[in-house]
């Protein structure tokens, strides 16, 4: 091995050693680094803010205090509607009792049903086998137990109480304590990135070098743009989403519909989970509220078929074409941020994977962050088709050279996909990297796949001639395999 591929696999194992201490220093210390993500992605979409109430004249300081004001404002504001709204939800429920006593009734009444034969056929036979096993009868089982202390047989166990003290007040507040010292710091923060947020870009200028300074200034607007991008179309499109609950909603008479329309807006900014929280309420309401199983049949139904339509037919467009991620890169990088943060982590990793993706795309030593988690194709086309030849997937092969057919000419899509794939395959047998069985495929098969490409060609049928002498053309590149 030269000294060239040592320091290549060196490198790599470098930056594997360096991502898993980075990881490691993440999960450890998700107590800053959590608030400091939720800081700068809050600095994202509240900069343009500031920035206008600076065109008024107004210091800066003042502006990010107001902005930050207004902003917890809306949101305290959001959550007492909601609160109030929910407390009145569970003042109405006393007037649907009769409905939900009868759907209790129904639900514990004995079913005349197949399965529940067999269930209760089953528990009869199992009582009939314990009494069966029995070796004595039940005088001489009472005598026995009447005979010895409390506690020696299984029938008269000793009863033991936790007598182990109480947290107190302090323990019951550690499950609120982290939340508020989050919140807190995510506000403390993120006025402090508002007010200095050119110093800090600076700063980051500084350490990359000053020969860096276009990369760095590039990444940046490239990363605010993308995550400004996502969230006005995440932010459209559960609106859309909220309208449509709320007509369905609506015309099935459910009370309170616009409260729920605008609980599943805000619940689906939180992926793949979201929208289960959101349906949970309306569905059991609906069940107190409605006679029958139908509408809240139809409710959960909405629910879900709105979901699998938006979250893998919309959104994948939406987002994949605006910010550059794919939807595996999406799926995963909501597993690892709620692995390495909790719930909180999965509204963050859509925002922090964008990043990581301009990161790869400007930086050639990240590189491998775009290539895995961008909607970029991995290799070129020529490539692939010729990869599909060498596992001898004509199938595949051929669905490739149509894609490029439907975007360009016949002879454009044999110059870009054909032509490169048979000059690399040439290349292979002349260093003896491919057998003469695996040669003679590829130019039976890439001979086969000219023919029907030039036939199949909107307007060559029609020219005969044009044909042959094209096939022949580019036959000869295949035949020189």
């Amino acid at each position: 091995m030269d000294g060239q591929g040592t320091m290549r696999i060196l490198t790599r194992l470098w930056m594997l050693a360096l991502g898993v201490v980075a990881i490691s220093v993440l999960y450890l210390a998700k107590v800053l680094f959590l608030p400091l993500a939720f800081a700068v992605l809050f600095a994202f979409l509240l900069a343009p803010l500031v920035g206008r109430l600076e065109r008024f004249r107004l210091p800066r300081t003042l502006a990010a205090l107001v902005v930050i004001l207004a902003f917890a404002t809306l949101l305290c504001c959001a959550g007492w509607i909601l609160f109030t709204q929910l407390v009145g939800i569970a003042n109405d429920l006393p007037t649907y009792r009769d409905n939900i006593s009868q759907k209790i009734a129904a639900i514990h009444a004995p079913s005349d049903s197949a399965f529940s034969r067999a269930e209760r056929e089953v528990e009869r036979l199992s009582e009939e086998l314990g009494m069966a096993t029995s070796s004595d009868p039940p005088s001489l089982e009472s005598d026995r137990n009447r005979r010895k202390p409390v506690g020696t047989t299984p029938e008269l166990p000793v009863q033991v109480k936790d007598v182990s003290h109480s947290t107190g007040r302090l323990g019951q507040l550690g499950g609120v304590l982290e939340p508020l010292t989050t919140a807190l710091l995510s506000v403390v923060f993120t006025f402090f990135v508002l007010l200095q947020r050119e110093d800090l870009r600076n700063r980051l200028i500084r350490l990359s070098g000053d020969r860096n300074v276009t990369l760095i200034t590039q990444t940046m607007d490239d990363a605010s743009s993308r995550v400004g991008r996502y969230f006005r179309l995440q932010l459209l499109v559960n609106t859309v989403y909220g309208c449509i609950i709320f007509l369905v909603l609506y015309s099935i008479g459910l009370p309170h519909a616009l409260l729920f329309a605008v609980t599943a807006s805000v619940l689906r900014f939180v992926p793949y989970v979201g929208w289960i929280g959101a349906a949970l309420l309306p569905t059991a309401l609906s069940l107190a509220v409605f006679h029958g199983w139908e509408k809240s049949l139809l409710i959960a139904g909405t629910f879900l078929c709105l979901e699998v339509v938006t979250g893998n037919y919309a959104e994948p467009r939406i987002y994949g074409r605006h910010t550059g991620l794919s939807s595996l890169a999406i799926l995963i990088a909501a597993a690892f941020w709620t692995l390495v943060w909790g719930p909180v982590g999965l509204v963050l990793s859509v925002p922090i994977t964008v990043c990581l993706v301009v990161i790869g795309r400007h930086v050639p030593a990240l590189e491998f962050l775009m290539v895995m988690l961008g909607d970029k194709p991995a290799i070129p086309q020529w490539m692939c088709f010729y990869q599909r030849l060498l596992a001898r997937d004509t199938a595949e092969a051929s669905e490739i050279l149509d894609s490029a057919l439907r975007k360009q000419p016949l002879e454009e899509a044999f110059d870009s996909v054909l032509v490169p794939a048979l000059v690399m395959s040439e290349d292979d047998r002349q260093h003896n990297d491919l057998d003469e069985s695996t040669v003679r495929f590829i130019r039976e098969a890439a001979r086969e796949l000219i023919e029907e490409a030039a036939f199949r060609a909107d307007g060559e049928a029609e020219n005969p001639e044009h044909v042959s002498l094209l096939t022949a053309q580019t036959g000869g590149s295949a035949g020189a395999v």
